[in-house]
């Protein structure tokens, strides 16, 4: 009676301890991959022009927030195991299992060990080849909605009317080759001298981040058009373009800019910022018509971007190479292989054929890096070039779009550019 009540009271033992045990790994499990998660989403979302805090401090800070939990939680984890188990029973286990370990002849346990490597390592390779098709699918297949409302996190996703700056703006919706319906704000001139297009980045700012310099462009008789590419805002779409499909965007404005008796003659100029700054530089090599760009932290191309961004979470050149070898599979089967190829800003860049060139970036951006600029500059040596003493990702100091009018030297470079513009045409 007494063995058998011992043996119901291990098992009741047994039990509870599956049940904690299960229980400790699905939870460290849960906050693991929340982590892995988390620091995707910094990856692609990095935002250096709301702080200076470099990127790799932000892995360390994520890091703690899940990892502190997930340490505490096996901590825990442990403690009720030795208390369930006792501790008696654990080191009676521990030498059975060192016992068991000696018993093993040495070469059944180096097999063991290489199979056991060899499988973690072709698992961390399948892994690695799966992310690509999974990660990067998730980021594109989306469209940007903005909330309307700056917090520190998205400092730049308000959105501006033109009545707050003075100026009356009309709202087109222009309709794509490829079926998409962008919004664009039109600021026109009696007069006009030039017209500017802008195009802004993935995520941020809104494009009505634009109708300060907007503002500025009127008083001196240069028309607007303030672009919400394809997957932003009130346009159409649920995919992102990365600069390879929102050509087609542009060409629209084009397309009812020579329809407008006044914008006749008028030297038309792409301006963009961040992705928006590749979506100008490809447009400008798409289409003959755009007598100068002006590209703002622009990448080189999407897959030079990802290979830095690797680069900077310090992944050794064999496995970016690996990891590129699927990004551009993606990639390719999103938006076809001929035109990741063909259309880069740094290929683009090299059909300026004398039109005007202006490049800016800032020396310590830590989203789009300088090196961008350097290779997209070696495509086109009589561009103009401006590496800016700053960290802003957005160029204009403090990133203070709304007061863009005090930043002296950003507003000089664009109007000396467009003087520029003017005087090649005329």
């Amino acid at each position: 009676m007494k063995n058998m009540e011992e043996n119901m009271k291990t098992k009741e033992i047994k039990r509870k301890y599956k049940y904690l045990y299960v229980l400790m790994f699905v939870s460290a499990g849960i906050i693991a991959a929340g982590f892995a998660v988390r620091l995707i989403a910094d990856a692609v979302k990095y935002n250096p022009m709301s702080t200076s805090v470099p990127f790799s401090l932000i892995i360390v800070l994520r890091s703690a927030e899940y990892l502190v939990p997930a340490a505490a939680l096996l901590a825990a984890g442990l403690i009720l195991r030795a208390r369930y188990i006792g501790r008696d029973e654990l080191k009676r286990r521990s030498e059975e299992r060192k016992a068991r370990r000696k018993a093993v002849p040495r070469r059944v346990r180096l097999r063991r060990a290489a199979i056991t490597a060899v499988s973690v390592v072709l698992a961390f390779f399948i892994i690695s080849a799966v992310a690509p098709f999974i990660g990067l699918n998730i980021f594109l297949h989306r469209h940007i909605d903005y909330s309307g409302i700056e917090n520190s996190r998205y400092p730049l996703q308000g959105v501006w009317k033109a009545e707050d700056f003075g100026l009356e703006a009309a709202a087109l919706t222009l309709e794509t080759a490829d079926g998409e319906k962008v919004r664009c704000y039109e600021v026109g001139s009696d007069e006009p001298q030039a017209v500017v297009v802008f195009a802004t980045g993935i995520e941020q700012p809104s494009v009505t981040y634009f109708f300060p310099q907007a503002r500025i462009m009127h008083d001196e008789n240069v028309a607007s058009f303030l672009l919400e590419v394809r997957s932003h805002g009130e346009s159409t779409g649920k995919k992102l373009g990365l600069g390879y499909t929102e050509v087609e965007d542009v060409r629209a404005v084009f397309e009812y800019i020579a329809s407008v008796e006044s914008y006749t003659d008028v030297p038309v100029i792409l301006m963009g910022v961040s992705m928006g700054g590749a979506v100008v530089l490809n447009s400008f090599g798409e289409i003959p018509e755009a007598d100068g760009v002006l590209a703002m932290s622009p990448y080189a191309s999407f897959e030079f971007e990802l290979d830095l961004m690797m680069e900077r979470y310090h992944v050794p050149g064999f496995l970016r190479a690996y990891e590129m070898f699927f990004s551009k599979m993606v990639l390719s089967a999103n938006y076809g292989k001929a035109i990741i190829d063909e259309r880069k800003p740094e290929s683009e860049i090299k059909k300026a054929d004398g039109r005007p060139v202006a490049v800016i970036a800032c020396g310590g951006d830590g989203s789009v890096p300088v090196e961008n600029t350097v290779r997209i500059a070696e495509g086109c040596p009589e561009a103009k070039v401006w590496i800016r003493n700053s960290w802003e990702h957005f160029i204009i100091k403090n990133c203070d779009f709304r007061n863009v009018a005090e930043d002296a030297e950003y507003i000089s470079f664009v109007f000396d550019f467009i003087d520029e513009v003017i005087a090649s045409v005329g």
